[in-house]
């Protein structure tokens, strides 16, 4: 038993703290953002009037948010710490969804959902960056996999608490009969409780997150790969845009960018697929909420191991792989005959998910010199983050004017797309190749 639970959680130390500090704020701020993200499409068409296409356009927008400021963000991580930015990005979060409670018009739903945008935007490259610093190189992909299971595991918890929550406020008992709809009063509640594991997954990094001395890298990969990228260190290099610089000019990381600003435009959010099912097949909050739970224990089912294929197989493989599950879920979304039958398109898009996330993560860690770490992240992450942007708004106006079919085939053909620009290997047999 010691040796698997070993073999589960093989990290000691400095970095078994930092990945118990970030697990349990992820597993607590996901509890609350699943709490409402499956309902949400539901809330926006319904109580606000919202189209597809406005629908698309909105998260376009305010996930362009998230993407534009991370090369900053990432800098900022940089030079001051790694747990003050990840502190502070979970409170703007908890607050984007107290704001969401007071709305009544869709481009106001846009301007709270930008507020999480920023705090994202401040947390997710000074998360990695810090996973990065305190874990080898060997050890990542497994790292982001076990983030990420433990990050999903509140996914799991969360819809079912929205669904309880929405039905005692909506008729002051539990009732979940498919055909019912629950109030608007309940939904704007729902917001506010969310915000609560939040602002509690702040107080877990500020107390327990430990803070690296900058600039001692403890990690053997690191130094080989700071060594190779040395010309990144000198002192003409030390300002931010000399920083931009040095990441256009690195022959890998242009390729890994490619290849991701590709698979992002064709990654359909899954509140996109959620609206398909709310507006194809005139689904309650109720089915929604269940598609999302099987997503969401699927996710976490496969999120561990996905981080182990990650580091076994290599990026370009990996990468495929994820592309496969992604056409596949769209592919059984579109034939799917009710929307019972939905469920595996879900699962295929949580194997997708799983596989990219801790792939990409991964790979970029390891081309990423150490003294810009967070500048690196931040930057790739803002370039297929502005590629994401696009995918809801293009399906969006396809969708409305042409048809869903047309929408998520148009998907799959820019997602597989992709594997023409990523690295032969993935960066996994070539360190740092500038």
């Amino acid at each position: 038993m010691k040796n698997f639970l070993k073999k589960v959680f093989p990290f000691q130390g400095k970095a078994a703290k930092t990945l118990g500090a970030f697990s349990g704020a992820a597993m607590l701020n996901d509890t609350g953002e699943e709490m409402f993200a499956p309902y949400l499409p539901l809330f926006a068409t319904v109580f606000l009037g919202m189209s597809p296409e406005q629908y698309g356009i909105m998260e376009g927008m305010v996930e362009a948010v998230n993407r534009i400021l991370r090369t900053f963000t990432g800098a900022l991580s940089d030079r001051w710490s790694r747990k003050l930015p990840v502190a502070l990005g979970y409170v703007l979060i908890s607050v984007s969804r107290i704001l969401m409670a007071f709305v009544n018009i869709w481009y106001w739903l846009a301007g709270a959902r930008a507020v999480r945008q920023v705090g994202r935007s401040m947390r997710d490259p000074a998360r990695e960056a810090a996973i990065a610093d305190n874990i080898g190189q060997e050890l990542r992909g497994k790292a982001f996999g076990f983030l990420n299971a433990v990050d999903t595991f509140g996914a799991v918890i969360g819809p079912a608490a929205g669904l309880i929550i929405l039905s005692l406020f909506s008729f002051g008992h539990l009732s979940f009969n498919p055909g019912q709809q629950f109030s608007e009063h309940a939904f704007r509640w729902l917001f506010v409780l969310a915000a609560i594991p939040t602002f509690i997954s702040a107080f877990l990094i500020m107390k327990f997150l430990p803070e690296k001395n900058r600039g001692k890298s403890e990690n053997a990969d690191d130094k080989i790969v700071n060594a190779e990228n040395s010309d990144l260190k000198s002192e003409e290099n030390q300002g931010f845009w000399a920083g931009i610089k040095s990441y256009m000019t690195h022959k890998e990381i242009k390729k890994m960018t490619a290849s991701n600003v590709m698979l992002a435009m064709g990654a359909v959010p899954i509140s996109m697929m959620l609206l398909y099912v709310y507006k194809h097949f005139s689904a309650s909050a109720a089915t929604g909420g269940i598609l999302f739970i099987v997503y969401s224990i699927a996710h976490f089912l496969s999120s561990y191991p996905a981080g182990d294929v990650a580091d076994r197989i290599g990026g370009k493989k990996t990468q495929l792989l994820a592309v496969f599950f992604l056409i596949a879920a769209f592919a059984s979304l579109m034939i799917a005959p009710s929307d019972f039958w939905c469920f595996p398109a879900f699962i295929f898009y949580a194997c997708f998910d799983s596989l990219w996330l801790v792939n990409r993560r991964a790979v970029m860690c390891l081309y990423a010199p150490e003294d810009r770490r967070g500048q690196f992240l931040g930057t790739f992450s803002t370039f297929y983050g502005l590629s994401s942007f696009l995918a809801p708004i293009l399906v969006g106006i396809i969708w409305q004017r042409i048809g869903a079919y047309h929408a998520f085939g148009f998907a799959s053909i820019i997602a597989a797309f992709s594997l023409f620009f990523m690295p032969s290997d993935g960066g996994r047999n070539n360190q740092c190749a500038a």
